[in-house]
């Protein structure tokens, strides 16, 4: 999900067929579907089980949805064009500490009885 050509993909939706029924946006896969995964071995037909394996507790549980979600700071180096910029706002952007963005990520898997039909990855960076 992007929106117009010049912004970045911040979410990556892998889902079954029948399970978005709003796929008009859509691409189709070029590859079979139980061929995408992620490293860790994410994919579409886990179990419930397995995904705990991989993943550990939910941070939360809505329905048939479980949510995972991270934050980390990512230091602003010296040679970045804008680094001066955020410097000079360290007080009210970074509570006094060097420039840094944070990224945060989020996985949210849907469940169809016990088995994942839907994996949506998402990854957004920000300042201040």
């Amino acid at each position: 999900m992007a929106g117009p050509p010049e912004n970045e993909v911040t979410d990556v939706r892998v889902v079954e067929l029948g399970a978005y029924k709003d796929r008009s946006n859509c691409r189709d896969l070029t590859i079979s579907g139980d061929k995408v995964r992620t490293t860790s071995g994410l994919k579409l037909g886990l179990t419930a089980q397995r995904v705990r394996g991989i993943l550990g507790s939910p941070e939360s549980i809505a329905g048939s949805s479980w949510e995972y979600s991270w934050d980390a700071e990512v230091p602003i180096p010296p040679t970045d064009k804008s680094y001066r910029y955020w410097l000079g706002r360290k007080d009210e952007c970074f509570e006094g500490k060097k420039p840094f963005f944070t990224v945060s990520s989020g996985i949210r898997l849907r469940f169809d009885g016990d088995k994942v039909v839907s994996l949506i990855l998402s990854r957004v960076e920000s300042f201040c």
